[in-house]
């Protein structure tokens, strides 16, 4: 019988890559697999994973064996064992984060992604079958380590949309934001890569010139350990005279996530780096137009169903704003380039069927 082990550093719920490590396990299984999942640390994720100790035996046991390894930042134990492993070997690429981005507010997480980073610059010495990327993008930076092309697999990351769309909305967020005012929604956690100096400054050129009652809704966990930072983004709200208009809603509940999509008129995103971003399927799914700063593989993700603009522009992105928010015709039809590619590519059977096509061929 096949047996695959997925190894991760840490398990967590509702995490990008603890979702997708959870939905190539349920994938995994439905084919009949013997699947178990591994990692060093468990943060309510369900199933539960098993110690790391027991991961190279359950691999052993078999002649038909794969280990995929969930890369996402420096860990030298699942490194380890992955050099140990038998049977076929395979990376998950989710992308590691510049540790620069993070350089004035953490030397913490600067360590944590520096270390990561460095072992993306040495995967080449780990004895892997295939590399699978959440993008082409991220399959490109692993190409500039030395890795082939011709072992690289993009594969799109398993999310929990589909959870999103079947969500009973919270109302009082509903109604909370049904005054008539614009509402511009930013998702993701409240981290220096996500580009939320940008934002406001579109932002407070969009307020300050085209609609005094707008409101920009940044939605997402802000970190302990990035308390300077968030600091900083307040001040510089202030700064800007809009620190009324901005709202700072942290990690808020599915019920309430589905609320804030329901009542966005666009979905901003400013990030200077991103390895796939789901938040852009979230918008798709949800019939959201997206305004985008093309770096990374956010314009990859999007592949044409959101405006992009290919460098920041204050004055550009404002004009965008006030067009969609305007323009009932237009925000529908780029709302609907959205849905389209998110039906075509991004739902939960189109994610299944292209992992386990992707899956076999490695077999």
């Amino acid at each position: 019988m096949k047996r695959v082990a997925l190894l991760v550093p840490s398990l967590l719920k509702a995490d990008a890559v603890g979702n997708d490590v959870i939905a190539e396990f349920h994938a995994l299984r439905s084919q009949g697999i013997d699947v178990r999942l591994f990692a060093e640390y468990n943060h309510g994720a369900d199933p539960m994973p098993q110690p790391l100790e027991k991961l190279l035996s359950f691999l052993e046991g078999t002649l038909d064996s794969t280990l995929i390894y969930h890369l996402s930042i420096g860990w030298e134990k699942g490194k380890e064992l992955f050099r140990k492993a038998p049977g076929r070997r395979i990376i998950r690429y989710h992308n590691v984060t510049p540790p620069h981005f993070f350089a004035p507010y953490s030397k913490e997480y600067e360590a944590a992604c520096d270390a990561g980073r460095k072992e993306v610059a040495r995967l080449k010495e780990l004895p892997c079958h295939r590399y699978w990327g959440d993008s082409a993008f991220n399959c490109a930076e692993l190409q500039e380590h030395g890795i082939p092309a011709a072992q690289c697999d993009v594969l799109p990351p398993f999310h929990q949309v589909n959870h999103l769309e079947h969500a009973q909305a919270d109302n009082d967020v509903l109604q909370a934001l049904g005054d008539g005012k614009t509402n511009i929604l930013m998702v993701g956690r409240i981290a220096p890569n996500k580009g939320h100096a940008a934002a406001l400054a579109a932002f407070a050129t969009y307020f300050h010139n085209y609609d005094c009652r707008a409101r920009l809704l940044l939605v997402g966990a802000e970190c302990p350990g990035l308390q300077g930072y968030s600091q900083m983004l307040r001040r510089r709200a202030w700064e800007l005279g809009v620190s009324e208009a901005v709202e700072f809603a942290g990690k808020v509940s599915i019920a309430a996530l589905k609320s804030y999509y329901a009542r966005a008129h666009l979905l901003l995103v400013t990030s200077l780096h991103e390895g796939f971003c789901v938040p852009l399927v979230e918008a798709m799914s949800m019939k959201v137009p997206v305004v985008a700063l093309d770096t990374t593989a956010v314009g990859e993700t999007l592949d044409g169903a959101g405006v992009v603009w290919p460098s920041f522009d204050a004055r550009h992105f404002a004009e965008t704003f006030h067009r969609l928010a305007s323009d009932e015709g237009t925000r529908q039809a780029i709302a609907w380039l959205g849905w389209r590619r998110y039906q075509r590519c991004f739902t939960d059977d189109a994610l299944t069927s292209r992992f386990l096509m992707t899956f076999r061929a490695a077999a």
